[in-house]
């Protein structure tokens, strides 16, 4: 406990992308990984404990997962996840990525199952799957950017999980996919994406939020029920709003407008 690794910018370094470049075993607490560079691991940096900080660090070019946590109360703060097979995996609670780039990852950028974790102030860009992948409990995106990712910019298979202040831009196939229950998009901007919204769940709601731009920008369809979109402005879409196979659907306070083909379908 209370270990800190300075790297002081070196480069720590694999061979053929094995094994693990930094690990921290279960029952360490407090320990700081500082101005690190790690590289060309299968897991570039391993944490199996609680309360770990790894700040100003670059955690690339690994075959497996960049960084990879499954304890609590960890983050990744001002760091650089670049090229990883995925960028950041968090299975744990109250884990969060703060003020960092996770971009050109191959799979998922960041994936997330466990509860209470947060992604604020970053950039998820360009990964070849998903930008992020959310399964958990409570699980947030804030005052983010996830953009030009693949498939779906932000996919979310959990329950309570919110995108909020965030920017999701021109992911090749959905902005945000909701296949959950009480999810929820607020105060956010969604443009460029092939749909830019699209739910298949229960009780999920977009509030307050902006759809410009993209093929169809919500969708709602089945297996789905009691979702909102509400005070929201969706324009310059091909579609506002398309319904399909839903119920209890409410839409209200809306303003929709200049959407090629139409408003609401």
């Amino acid at each position: 406990s209370g270990v800190v690794l300075y790297g002081d910018g070196h480069v720590l370094a694999g061979r053929y992308w094995e094994g693990v470049g930094i690990y921290v075993a279960p029952g360490s607490s407090n320990v700081t990984i500082e101005d690190v560079v790690v590289t060309w691991y299968s897991t570039g940096i391993l944490v199996n404990s609680s309360s770990v900080l790894i700040v100003n660090s670059n955690v690339s070019n690994n075959q497996g997962t960049g960084v990879s946590i499954a304890g609590d109360h960890n983050s990744v703060v001002n760091s650089t996840l670049i090229g990883n097979d995925e960028g950041v995996r968090i299975n744990g609670s109250n884990d969060s990525v703060v003020n960092s780039n996770v971009r050109d990852s191959y799979g998922n950028g960041v994936y997330m199952s466990g509860s209470n974790d947060s992604i604020v102030n970053s950039t998820v860009c360009c990964s070849y799957g998903n930008g992020v992948y959310i399964s958990g409990l409570n699980d947030s995106i804030v005052n983010s950017a996830v953009i030009e990712n693949h498939y779906i910019g932000v996919y979310i298979f959990g329950s309570n999980d919110s995108v909020v202040k965030s920017t999701v831009v021109n992911n090749y196939d959905t902005g945000v996919f909701i296949g959950g229950v009480g999810d929820f998009i607020v105060s956010s901007v969604l443009s460029g994406n092939g749909y830019g919204v699209k739910i298949a769940g229960y009780h999920n709601s977009v509030v307050n939020s902006t759809l410009i731009g993209n093929d169809e920008g919500v969708r709602i369809t089945a297996p789905s029920s009691n979702n909102s979109v509400v005070n929201s402005t969706l324009r310059d879409n091909g579609v506002g709003i398309s319904l399909y196979d839903d119920s209890g659907t409410l839409i209200t306070d809306n303003i929709i407008s200049n959407n090629s083909q139409y408003a609401l379908k």
